[in-house]
Protein backbone atom coordinates (compact mmCIF):
# COMPACT_ATOMS: atom_id res chain seq x y z
CA UNK A 1 0.00 0.00 0.00
CA UNK A 2 2.79 2.04 1.27
CA UNK A 3 4.43 1.84 -2.68
CA UNK A 4 1.11 2.68 -4.20
CA UNK A 5 0.60 6.08 -2.58
CA UNK A 6 4.55 6.33 -3.19
CA UNK A 7 3.76 6.01 -6.82
CA UNK A 8 0.83 8.28 -6.61
CA UNK A 9 2.82 10.71 -5.09
CA UNK A 10 5.69 10.67 -7.46
CA UNK A 11 3.16 10.61 -10.46
CA UNK A 12 0.84 13.42 -9.67
CA UNK A 13 -1.61 11.53 -11.74
CA UNK A 14 -5.12 12.71 -10.90
CA UNK A 15 -3.86 15.53 -8.80
CA UNK A 16 -6.90 17.89 -8.36
CA UNK A 17 -4.88 20.81 -6.39
CA UNK A 18 -2.00 22.92 -6.54
CA UNK A 19 0.10 24.41 -4.19
CA UNK A 20 2.49 27.37 -5.41
CA UNK A 21 5.18 28.07 -3.36
CA UNK A 22 7.97 30.93 -4.64
CA UNK A 23 5.96 30.46 -8.32
CA UNK A 24 6.97 26.97 -8.76
CA UNK A 25 3.96 24.55 -8.32
CA UNK A 26 3.36 21.45 -6.58
CA UNK A 27 0.43 19.19 -7.11
CA UNK A 28 -1.37 17.10 -5.21
CA UNK A 29 -4.56 15.38 -4.48
CA UNK A 30 -7.29 16.56 -2.47
CA UNK A 31 -8.49 13.24 -0.71
CA UNK A 32 -4.78 12.27 0.35
CA UNK A 33 -4.25 16.41 1.97
CA UNK A 34 -8.07 16.60 4.02
CA UNK A 35 -7.62 12.91 5.05
CA UNK A 36 -4.24 14.03 6.86
CA UNK A 37 -4.86 17.44 8.22
CA UNK A 38 -7.57 19.28 9.26
CA UNK A 39 -6.05 22.45 8.47
CA UNK A 40 -5.80 21.66 4.72
CA UNK A 41 -9.82 20.18 4.76
CA UNK A 42 -10.19 23.92 5.90
CA UNK A 43 -8.21 25.16 2.96
CA UNK A 44 -9.85 22.79 0.69
CA UNK A 45 -13.11 22.44 1.34
CA UNK A 46 -13.89 25.53 3.50
CA UNK A 47 -16.12 28.41 2.42
CA UNK A 48 -12.34 30.11 1.46
CA UNK A 49 -11.45 27.50 -0.78
CA UNK A 50 -10.35 28.97 -4.27
CA UNK A 51 -12.40 27.44 -7.00
CA UNK A 52 -9.67 26.48 -9.15
CA UNK A 53 -7.80 25.23 -6.12
CA UNK A 54 -4.30 26.84 -6.52
CA UNK A 55 -3.12 27.75 -3.36
CA UNK A 56 -0.36 30.32 -2.88
CA UNK A 57 1.97 29.95 0.26
CA UNK A 58 3.07 33.24 0.75
CA UNK A 59 5.42 32.28 4.04
CA UNK A 60 8.62 33.23 3.30
CA UNK A 61 10.30 30.82 5.60
CA UNK A 62 8.72 28.13 3.57
CA UNK A 63 11.15 25.98 0.84
CA UNK A 64 9.82 24.60 -1.82
CA UNK A 65 11.74 21.34 -1.49
CA UNK A 66 10.70 21.43 2.39
CA UNK A 67 6.93 21.79 1.09
CA UNK A 68 7.45 18.87 -1.41
CA UNK A 69 8.61 16.90 1.29
CA UNK A 70 6.52 17.33 3.85
CA UNK A 71 3.42 16.75 1.01
CA UNK A 72 5.61 13.20 0.63
CA UNK A 73 5.12 12.40 4.50
CA UNK A 74 1.45 12.91 3.85
CA UNK A 75 1.02 10.34 1.28
CA UNK A 76 3.87 7.60 2.51
CA UNK A 77 4.30 8.01 6.09
CA UNK A 78 8.13 8.87 5.75
CA UNK A 79 10.47 11.78 4.13
CA UNK A 80 13.92 12.87 4.35
CA UNK A 81 14.87 14.09 7.66
CA UNK A 82 17.95 16.22 8.63
CA UNK A 83 19.64 18.61 11.01
CA UNK A 84 18.98 21.11 7.88
CA UNK A 85 15.25 20.82 6.93
CA UNK A 86 13.81 19.44 10.69
CA UNK A 87 12.68 22.66 12.19
CA UNK A 88 10.98 23.40 8.76
CA UNK A 89 9.34 20.16 9.19
CA UNK A 90 8.24 20.73 12.75
CA UNK A 91 6.87 24.07 11.37
CA UNK A 92 4.59 22.03 8.90
CA UNK A 93 3.17 19.49 11.41
CA UNK A 94 2.26 22.22 13.88
CA UNK A 95 1.18 24.68 11.21
CA UNK A 96 -0.96 22.06 9.31
CA UNK A 97 -1.90 19.84 12.60
CA UNK A 98 -0.14 16.89 11.75
CA UNK A 99 1.64 15.18 15.26
CA UNK A 100 2.57 12.03 13.34
CA UNK A 101 4.89 14.15 11.47
CA UNK A 102 6.62 15.66 14.76
CA UNK A 103 7.11 12.33 16.07
CA UNK A 104 8.39 10.97 12.85
CA UNK A 105 10.97 13.54 12.98
CA UNK A 106 12.15 13.63 16.64
CA UNK A 107 12.23 9.33 16.34
CA UNK A 108 14.46 9.51 13.10
CA UNK A 109 16.87 12.73 14.04
CA UNK A 110 17.28 11.11 17.68
CA UNK A 111 19.07 8.13 16.24
CA UNK A 112 21.48 10.45 14.46
CA UNK A 113 22.28 12.77 17.63
CA UNK A 114 26.36 13.73 17.67
CA UNK A 115 28.21 16.00 19.89
CA UNK A 116 27.93 18.37 16.83
CA UNK A 117 24.18 18.42 16.61
CA UNK A 118 22.62 17.39 19.55
CA UNK A 119 22.60 21.33 21.31
CA UNK A 120 20.82 22.44 18.50
CA UNK A 121 18.59 19.87 18.50
CA UNK A 122 17.52 20.48 21.87
CA UNK A 123 17.06 23.86 21.21
CA UNK A 124 14.54 23.35 18.16
CA UNK A 125 12.69 21.62 21.19
CA UNK A 126 12.47 24.54 23.14
CA UNK A 127 11.16 26.57 20.28
CA UNK A 128 8.53 23.41 20.07
CA UNK A 129 7.73 23.12 23.52
CA UNK A 130 9.57 19.93 24.36
CA UNK A 131 7.40 17.91 21.80
CA UNK A 132 7.68 14.29 21.70
CA UNK A 133 10.37 14.66 24.49
CA UNK A 134 13.04 16.55 22.02
CA UNK A 135 14.97 18.22 24.66
CA UNK A 136 14.42 15.09 26.94
CA UNK A 137 16.06 13.11 24.76
CA UNK A 138 19.10 15.29 23.82
CA UNK A 139 19.73 16.23 27.39
CA UNK A 140 19.72 12.27 28.28
CA UNK A 141 22.22 12.07 25.24
CA UNK A 142 24.11 14.65 26.81
CA UNK A 143 24.91 12.86 29.85
CA UNK A 144 26.16 10.02 28.27
CA UNK A 145 28.33 11.95 25.13
CA UNK A 146 31.32 13.92 26.26
CA UNK A 147 30.19 17.46 25.25
CA UNK A 148 32.74 20.19 25.96
CA UNK A 149 30.66 23.64 26.45
CA UNK A 150 27.18 24.00 25.81
CA UNK A 151 27.55 25.55 22.32
CA UNK A 152 26.53 24.35 18.82
CA UNK A 153 27.69 24.97 15.43
CA UNK A 154 25.41 28.12 13.65
CA UNK A 155 26.02 29.36 10.31
CA UNK A 156 30.18 29.30 10.62
CA UNK A 157 30.03 30.10 14.16
CA UNK A 158 29.50 28.64 17.23
CA UNK A 159 26.77 29.75 19.62
CA UNK A 160 25.58 29.20 23.01
CA UNK A 161 22.37 27.78 24.10
CA UNK A 162 19.78 29.48 25.29
CA UNK A 163 18.85 30.86 28.25
CA UNK A 164 15.76 28.42 28.50
CA UNK A 165 17.99 25.73 27.60
CA UNK A 166 20.59 26.80 29.91
CA UNK A 167 17.54 25.98 32.51
CA UNK A 168 16.13 22.76 31.38
CA UNK A 169 19.95 21.57 31.05
CA UNK A 170 20.60 22.44 35.19
CA UNK A 171 16.68 20.87 36.18
CA UNK A 172 16.20 17.69 33.88
CA UNK A 173 19.96 16.93 32.63
CA UNK A 174 20.58 13.08 33.90
CA UNK A 175 23.37 12.25 36.58
CA UNK A 176 25.63 9.76 36.04
CA UNK A 177 28.80 8.54 37.88
CA UNK A 178 30.25 10.00 34.63
CA UNK A 179 28.02 13.06 34.17
CA UNK A 180 27.52 14.71 37.81
CA UNK A 181 26.28 17.82 39.23
CA UNK A 182 30.05 19.32 39.25
CA UNK A 183 29.97 18.80 35.49
CA UNK A 184 26.32 20.41 35.09
CA UNK A 185 28.07 22.70 37.52
CA UNK A 186 31.17 23.78 35.46
CA UNK A 187 29.74 23.76 32.00
CA UNK A 188 27.52 26.46 33.51
CA UNK A 189 30.04 28.36 34.60
CA UNK A 190 32.13 28.52 31.63
CA UNK A 191 28.89 29.74 29.59
CA UNK A 192 27.94 32.58 31.81
CA UNK A 193 32.06 33.55 32.03
CA UNK A 194 31.81 33.81 28.45
CA UNK A 195 28.51 35.31 27.87
CA UNK A 196 29.18 37.91 30.44
CA UNK A 197 32.40 38.87 28.76
CA UNK A 198 30.15 39.98 25.13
Amino acid sequence: MAAAFEHVFVSKEGSDVTFIVHNNELKAHQFILINRSPVFKAMIKGPMAPANQQHEITDPDIEFDDFNNFLKFLYTEKCEVTIENFQALLHFSDMYDVSSLSEFCVNTLSKTLSKQNLLKFAEFGIIYENKFGIVTKCLHELSNKNVQTLQFQEENKMVWISSDLVIDFIKRCPRTPSFTETDVFRKVCVLFYFVSKN
